[in-house]
């Protein structure tokens, strides 16, 4: 006569746990991911309808090569959210300065309306299929106009 041992499947249970958890923790290695931040830094006027804009990439892990794309997107008086001011969506405009591997970049954006308008742009980097973008920055060209007064009088 056969008995079932409680303790026995308990063991078989440990074990598919143990294999369950061993899988999980099978993927690539570190030195084979790239790990790396984007920050944009706040935009700045080169004068009438100018605006310099820059940004960093710092990678800690790197792969073999540099980054496939990075650049900046901008657009004008933009009304959304920060998460959905992304490459690619409609009004959304793009600098592409190609395969980068880290540090300081920079564009200057030209012919700029400086009226009422109020810039937004964001710094981005491309490896392989993963978009990672920086912090959304704003710039408005706040120009005021002085006018003097001047009177004469000319006796006749």
């Amino acid at each position: 006569m056969k008995t079932n041992n409680p303790l026995s499947n308990f063991y078989w249970y440990v074990c598919l746990c143990f294999a369950l958890f061993l899988s999980s923790c099978i993927g690539p290695k570190l030195d084979q991911l790239d790990f790396f931040e984007v920050k944009t830094k706040t935009p700045r006027s080169a004068g009438v309808g100018k605006l310099i804009v820059e940004g960093s990439i710092t990678r800690s892990l790197r792969e073999e090569g540099p980054l496939s794309d990075h650049g900046f997107i901008w657009a004008e008086n933009w009304k959304g959210e920060d998460e959905d001011f992304v490459k690619d969506k409609p009004g959304i405009k793009t600098i592409s300065l190609g395969n980068f591997d880290q540090g300081d970049f920079s564009d200057t954006l030209n012919n700029l309306d400086p009226g009422k308008k109020v810039y937004h742009v964001r710094a981005y980097g491309l490896s392989e299929n993963r978009m990672i973008y920086g912090n959304v920055e704003s710039f408005a060209f706040n120009f005021s106009v002085q006018t003097d007064t001047i009177v004469s009088k000319f006796n006749n």
